[in-house]
Formats: structure tokens, C-alpha cells, sequence
């Protein structure tokens, strides 16, 4: 047994730094880089005017269909727009004079959006009455956000202090509606439907959450009979309440599938601050409390937008004549950091056209869209990635061994450098934690090993092959002196990376080995062994200020000194070691050799030899977990091949475990015989009985005593089948009960296991014998509750099935399919809104 052991370090707690030090940790990609170097631009904007044009700005919604959703110029209606030309058209017309607009031709892609009247109660199709969404009478619609199933909210507010909530399901087509008082909560500004089609609304004072929807269907109460307290169980109702910070005016509200944003702007200083609310814990205590963040010296942000965690994109009011010189940007959340720091500016350029609105927009939750002269466009990054030429860090993970003087040995990287760059470790160890010296020794350059992983069997995401990709191999050691070891119980890590602006070296996971196995101190005679001790280079500085000082990158360079030799004990101890390093992952390979012979641990491609070697034939279209089960019960299918039992146990591993959920049952022919008795009460067509199902010839074999009438032999006779108490008709009876029922087998194949039947049908083949007849039997009726007391067989109970869409020229009407009402914002425009390679526009589309 290799006695090293490492530590492993492949995650953002890893390789977190002191400062921020050109070196970055990427979550997405979980890698460790140089960090880019695109800078955003930034535009210089005078504050008056960005509130100014903030105040104004009008908000747009975009559904699936690429139509959009807006307020109408009197802010009474929800309008929708088929397309971004025709919303720039009904602009442009909004700017003319009333008089010439009444001399130009209706848009007809443009008009309010329709839906079921809140109060109007219908029994038929034909006393459904569409009616536009319109605010309450005196109110005024002042935001709107599209989310969740297709939900629209929208804040209204009227002059006489009274605020409201409209909800309105763009699919299902019913809108609902809460108001009130002004004073209660404030002033409404911004509104969000999360995931959970809950409604988020903000206020300068408060954020309020909101659920409800009316009933499926619509029901009438009658008054000569009991009817519930509350009709609806689930009604618009407001569930709860934040306080938000005094001072402070809401600007922007945003949230993505786990945490909500607000931006707030400070009264008194002009400051703004960034808070984030966890969505799926919010009634928790601790989750309760905003996590704040002061944004990092920007211009005043007049949007926010959120698809990731921890990202949140913003948008700055930019002047027409330096618009295509600017950028947005993308704040990254290190909730780890204290309150006030816990947000930083991503080094990458996100370019921006022109502008239109200083408002993203809605509706789209996989992405962000911004709203440039050309209409709604997605915000992406510049494709060509620049790096820093050089970075370092220095890691805040001390990595303790537990044993004080340990010896260290190695470290490997599983990392890719690049041709132009390079990587550089510098390490320090100690013993006092305290009081930790100033000693950091710069190690060798990484060494490429010519394997996959020193680990057996281990392959990391890089390709070996190739000559700046792979495990590369660090021999931890001094720079000079007579005694070269590492030693102490703590170890402090420091990266320093070197790229070309283009490319960059990349780290995906390190391993720091230790202690030590002295091949010189274990088996050559005292004479060669190190007599000698450590010499520090440095004396220990723990009290200096500058102890944590990093070294200068160059700090090899201008070190004039003359190394001091290494004595003879060090320089075998590093040869000896060096060779370790080159066999020793050659020998942990040879000793988890077995690994090879284990169907779970063999690699993939050495499957169909082991089974070659065992006699079998491994079906090559197999998923590989099912091969590796295969391979496993072999021997075991051998032993029991031509009976039940390896039938069975072939079939479960040929689909997958669908014989023990029941979905695949083999059933001998013989129990689904019909007795020689009557049967009490029983109609023996049951093509129309809920408890067969119309499984007629399952008869009644196994029916209980008491509803069997004949005598004690008749029943012995049909268990037993003794021929001395068998007449000459009898026995013709017999004949033809064994004749039709005996070595015969039928194999029961539910809805579920139909994808596999063609696996069926190969292990049928292999494992029936040839003297029974085999018929396989489909069903889609998994429950059918007079199987089990007339044949033994536990049917079960499957999850309700959602009802498929209707497919064009593939649903058999009135038998199969639903028609489901898309969430857009005008559904008879779909056809002529939706992109080319839509579901609508295809053969066979969906409704």
C-alpha cells in the first residue's frame, strides 16, 4: 500500500487569493486562469439627465414567439406588437399630429392584448367574450414583467391613492386583479414573476410577494346547498413582506431561478447599492436578511439583469453621440465577502449598439436582451477572449499536514500551457502558524508526464496526447543549499502564471503530495544518508509587515547571489526521488491491474474482451451501465441458463430493471388455464370488467375456496391430474389441457418496456429453451386489480401521464391530444410572428 496521501485542490475555496492579483478562479468553467482583459467601457454621463431619461423609460416584454408586450401611449392598455417593425411603426405614428394619424391605415399587427373578463362568468364556447386589459377606472399601468408560465404582471396606480396589482395568464388567457391603499406600502415600482409565478413587487419602503390564480374552470354557487368559505383556496392574495433600507429610492428589480436583485439608489449621497434575496428560502431567518453590495465606482445604473447565479448584468444611460464606444457590464456576487464588498466588475467587454431604452427587456429568462435601434438583441461578449500577459496569486488555503517537520514531496497539476506561456510555483513552508517566515522558495518549471494521471485509471478533462496538455509533474525543493527538503506542518501555495495576451495557461486541478518516501533513508546504509539540516534563506519575519509581501515576479532574475552546492546525501535523495516519480505511478497501475477484470471498474473499451473471455457475446449497442451489469451476473446466467430464474434475472438486465418494477412479467400459460368448476357469480365475459379488463382467458385458477362449486376429486383431478381417477372422456379433457397450456410461456410487456422489446426478443432467444413456446403479450394498462388474486401478478399503480399536443396529421381527434393555448401576446399572430424553424411553421406542427 503507497503510504503518500495529498490534498487536492480543484474549487473556488481552493484557490481563493488575498487580493485580486491577475489570477482568476472561473466558476462556469471550473478552471483556474489568467484573468481577461477586456476592459468595459464606461460612458461619462451627467446624472440630472440619466435620471431624467430613467424616469421616462417605458418597459418591453418579448414572448416565445418574438412578439412584444408593452403599455399603450394613454397607460390604460396592455398593446402587443407582432414584430419589432411594426412596434417601431406604431412609435413613429405616436409622433405625428392626431389629425394625420387618423388619415393612415390601422397596423393590423399591433392592438390590445385580449382576454377573459375578470367578472364575466361563461357556460359555452359561445358566450365567451375577449375583452382588451385594461387598468381600473382612474388608474394608470406604470410597469409590466412577463414570467413564470406566461403570467403578465402590471402595476397600476390612480390619483386618489390607490395602488393595484393585475395579473394576466397569457396562455390560459383569465387576468385577475388586487388593490390597495397607497399608504399602506407605498408607491409601487417595479414588478417581477419568478420561476414559481410568484409576484415580486418594490416599493422605496418595501417588497411585497404575491400568489394567487383563479380556478380551473369557473363555478357557480348554488344557494340550497353547502358551499365552501372560500370559494377559491388559492385567490391574489399578498403572502408576505421585506422592509427595505431607509433612505434609499428603488431603481431596478430583477431575479433569475435562485436569487432576486434590487437596485437601490441612496437620497442622501447619490450612492447605489446592490441587494440579493434567496427565492427558495426566503421565509428562512437567516435568508431573510438582504445581502448588500456597494457597486465599484460605476456610473449611475439604470437597469439590471440576471440569467446565472451570482451575475448580474447592468446598463448605464449612454449619450447618443458616444453610444457605440460603450459597454455593459457584468457584476460577479461573492456572497463569502463582507457586507459592502461583495461585488467586483468582470474584465469582459459586452459592446452595445446603439440604444433605445435604458431598460432591458423582459420575458425571456435564458437570456438578456437589450433594446438597440434594430429592436431587441441579446447581450453577448466579444467572441475573441484577450488575457493578461501575467498574474499571480497567492492561495488562502494553508495546507496542514497534521505532523510537525513533514517532508514534502510533489505536486501535479492537471493543467494545459499553452506554446508561449508558462507556470510557476513558488512554495513556503513552516511550523509555527502564528509566526510564519518569510521563506518562499520558487520551484522547478512543471514537467509533462508522458501519462493520462499518475492516479490509475484516472483521466482528466485534458487530452495527453498532446504536448501542453495533460498531468505535469512538480519536485518540490529549494533553490539552493546544502539541504534542498521542504519541510513543516504548513505549506502556503503561490501561482504565478505567463500568457501571450491570447491564450493562457489553465489549472483544473493540483495535488500536493506528502510525506516523502526516502528510497536513501530506507534502504542504503547509514553512510549515505543526510546528516545535515535545513538552512533557511530568510530569517522568520512573522511580526514584519511586510511578511505577507509577495515576491517580485522577477525575483529569480535579480537574485545575484551565488548558489550554494548541494551535498552528495541531497543531490541521490532528489535522483532517487526523481526516479520514484517516474515508476512509482507505473507501479500503482500494475497493482490496481485486477481493476481491468472487475466489470465496474474495466475500462470501457476492454468491456467486450472480458466477456469474450468468460464465452458470452456483449451486445455492442448496449448502454455501458447495462454491459458492466451484464458482465457482472454472468457467470450466474450461466449456471441457471434454460430455467426461470435466468430468464428473469436476463430480462431485468436487458431493460434496465423493468421486470422487478413489474412492467415486464413472464407468465406460464398453465395459470391462465380454466378450471372444471363453476365460478360463483362470475360472468366469464369480461371483456367490460373493471377487475380483468378484459383478460378473459386469465379465468379463475387461483380464485379462493369458497367460490369454487364442485367436489374435493374434481379439484384434485385439475391440481394433480391422477389418472386412475380419470374416465376415457376425462382423460381427452386432460390431453387437451396439456396440449394447450403446457410448455408454453407468455411474457407480459407493459407501455413502459415497450422501447425495449427488441432486447426482449434477444434474451428470449438466448434463454428460453427450445421446447417451449414463447408470445409476448403488449399492454398499456399496468393496473388491472383481478390480476393479482386470479394469477399472482402485482400490477402498479404509474404516475398520471400529462396529455400530449395535438400533432397535425398525427392525432386521432377526440381520442388523444389536447390543444393548449400558447403564452403570447397575441395567439392568432403566432403563424405570422413565429421564427422559420419554429414547432408552428414545420410539418406536423404542435397545437
Amino acid at each position: 500500500m503507497d503510504p503518500t496521501r495529498y490534498f487536492v485542490l480543484n474549487s473556488l475555496d481552493d484557490f481563493r487569493t488575498h487580493q485580486r492579483q491577475r489570477c482568476v478562479w472561473n466558476t462556469r468553467e471550473q478552471l483556474f486562469h489568467l484573468a481577461i482583459n477586456h476592459q468595459p467601457r464606461l460612458p461619462s454621463q451627467g446624472q440630472a439627465l440619466a435620471l431624467a431619461t430613467w424616469a421616462k423609460a417605458q418597459p418591453l416584454a418579448m414572448d416565445q414567439f418574438q412578439q412584444l408586450g408593452f403599455i399603450s401611449p394613454d397607460q390604460r392598455q396592455l398593446y402587443y406588437a407582432r414584430s419589432w417593425e411594426e412596434k417601431a411603426e406604431f412609435d413613429r405614428r405616436q409622433q405625428l399630429p392626431e389629425a394625420e394619424r387618423a388619415t393612415l391605415a390601422k397596423l393590423d399587427g399591433c392592438g390590445p392584448v385580449l382576454v377573459n373578463s375578470e367578472q364575466l362568468q361563461v357556460d359555452t364556447l359561445a358566450e365567451l367574450i375577449l375583452e382588451p386589459v385594461t387598468a381600473k377606472a382612474g388608474c394608470k399601468f406604470s410597469d409590466l414583467h412577463l414570467g413564470g408560465d406566461g403570467r403578465v404582471a402590471l402595476l397600476e396606480a390612480d390619483s386618489a391613492g390607490e395602488v393595484g396589482l393585475r395579473v394576466v395568464h397569457l396562455a390560459r388567457r383569465w387576468q385577475l386583479s388586487l388593490h390597495w391603499p397607497l399608504a399602506d406600502w407605498g408607491q409601487p415600482k417595479r414588478c417581477w414573476v419568478d420561476l414559481f409565478n410568484r409576484i415580486w413587487v418594490a416599493s422605496d419602503s418595501h417588497l411585497l410577494l404575491f400568489e394567487g390564480e383563479p380556478l380551473p374552470q369557473d363555478y357557480r354557487p348554488w344557494a340550497d346547498r353547502f358551499e365552501p368559505l372560500h370559494i377559491n383556496p388559492h385567490p391574489l392574495r399578498l403572502v408576505d413582506h421585506l422592509p427595505l433600507p431607509l433612505g434609499h429610492e428603488l431603481m431596478a428589480l430583477c431575479a433569475n431561478a435562485e436569487q432576486l436583485h434590487l437596485l437601490l439608489l441612496h437620497s442622501a449621497n447619490q450612492t447605489q447599492e446592490l441587494y440579493s434575496l434567496l427565492l427558495a428560502q426566503y421565509k428562512a431567518a437567516p435568508a431573510r436578511r438582504l445581502l448588500s453590495g456597494l457597486l465599484p465606482g460605476l456610473p449611475l445604473v439604470m437597469d439590471i439583469a440576471s440569467t446565472e447565479t451570482d451575475r448580474v448584468f447592468a446598463q448605464f444611460y449612454t449619450p447618443p453621440e458616444v453610444v457605440k464606444h460603450c459597454d455593459f457590464v457584468c457584476l460577479l456576487i461573492d456572497p463569502a465577502q463582507p457586507d459592502g464588498k461583495q461585488l467586483s466588475l468582470e474584465a469582459r467587454a459586452y459592446p452595445m449598439h446603439s440604444q433605445r431604452s435604458v431598460r432591458f427587456v423582459q420575458g425571456d429568462p435564458s437570456s438578456i436582451r437589450y433594446l438597440p435601434d434594430s429592436g431587441p438583441t441579446r447581450v453577448i461578449p466579444l467572441p475573441q477572449t484577450r488575457y493578461r500577459s501575467e498574474g499571480r496569486a497567492r492561495l488562502t488555503r494553508i495546507l496542514d499536514s497534521g505532523a510537525p517537520d513533514t517532508w514534502w514531496d510533489r505536486i501535479y497539476l492537471d493543467a494545459s500551457i499553452p506554446s508561449g506561456c508558462s507556470l510557476r510555483v513558488w512554495v513556503n513552508a513552516y511550523e509555527d502558524f502564528a509566526h510564519a517566515p518569510k521563506d518562499w522558495q520558487l520551484q522547478p518549471a512543471p514537467l509533462k508526464l508522458p501519462l493520462a494521471s499518475e492516479l490509475p485509471f484516472y483521466q482528466s478533462r485534458f487530452n495527453s496526447r498532446l504536448s501542453h496538455q495533460g498531468v505535469f509533474e512538480i519536485l518540490l525543493q529549494r533553490r539552493d543549499g546544502k539541504v534542498r527538503d521542504i519541510r513543516g506542518r504548513y505549506l502556503q501555495l503561490e501561482i504565478e502564471m505567463y500568457g501571450d495576451g491570447r491564450h493562457t495557461p489553465v489549472i483544473e486541478c493540483l495535488r500536493v503530495c506528502y510525506p516523502r518516501q526516502s528510497w536513501q533513508e530506507q534502504f542504503l546504509p547509514p553512510l549515505f544518508r543526510q546528516e545535515e539540516s535545513v538552512e533557511l534563506s530568510q530569517p522568520l519575519s512573522g511580526d514584519d509587515p511586510d511578511a505577507l509581501e509577495l515576491p517580485p515576479l522577477d525575483a529569480d532574475l535579480n537574485n545575484t547571489t551565488a548558489p550554494v552546492a548541494a551535498n552528495g546525501a541531497d543531490f541521490r535523495e532528489r535522483l532517487l526521488s526523481s526516479l520514484d516519480g517516474l515508476f512509482s505511478p507505473l507501479e500503482r497501475r500494475i497493482a490496481c491491474a485486477e481493476s481491468w477484470l472487475l466489470p465496474q471498474g474495466a475500462p470501457a473499451a476492454q468491456l467486450p474482451v472480458l466477456a469474450a473471455m468468460l464465452g458470452e457475446q456483449l451486445p455492442a449497442h448496449w448502454p455501458e451501465p447495462r454491459q458492466r451489469v451484464w458482465l457482472a451476473c454472468i457467470s450466474e446466467l450461466q449456471r441457471w441458463k434454460g430455467t426461470l430464474r435466468a430468464l428473469c434475472l436476463a430480462l431485468d438486465i436487458a431493460t434496465d430493471g423493468a421486470l422487478g418494477r413489474g412492467q415486464v412479467i413472464p407468465l406460464e400459460n398453465y395459470l391462465m388455464r380454466r378450471t372444471l368448476a363453476t365460478i360463483l357469480g362470475i360472468d366469464m365475459d369480461d371483456a367490460t370488467n373493471p377487475l380483468t379488463l378484459g383478460t378473459r382467458q386469465s379465468g379463475n385458477s387461483r380464485v379462493g375456496q369458497t367460490l369454487i362449486l364442485s367436489d374435493e376429486s374434481s379439484r384434485d383431478f385439475v391440481a394433480l391430474l391422477a389418472p386412475e381417477l380419470l374416465n376415457q372422456s376425462d382423460q381427452a379433457v386432460a390431453r387437451r389441457l396439456i396440449d394447450d397450456y403446457a410448455q408454453r410461456l407468455s411474457l407480459l410487456v407493459h407501455r413502459d418496456a415497450f422501447p425495449h422489446l427488441a432486447s426482449i426478443e434477444q434474451v428470449l432467444k438466448a434463454y428460453v429453451p427450445a421446447a417451449l413456446n414463447m408470445k409476448i403479450i403488449q399492454t398499456d394498462k399496468p393496473f388491472v386489480l383481478g390480476l393479482s388474486p386470479l394469477l399472482g401478478i402485482d400490477t402498479y399503480l404509474e404516475p398520471a401521464r400529462a396529455a400530449r399536443r395535438v400533432v397535425l396529421d398525427d392525432t386521432w381527434l377526440g381520442r388523444e391530444g389536447l390543444v393548449r393555448n400558447n403564452a403570447s401576446f397575441s395567439p392568432r399572430d403566432q403563424l405570422t410572428s413565429a421564427p422559420a424553424n419554429s414547432a408552428l411553421t414545420a410539418k406536423g406542427a404542435t397545437l
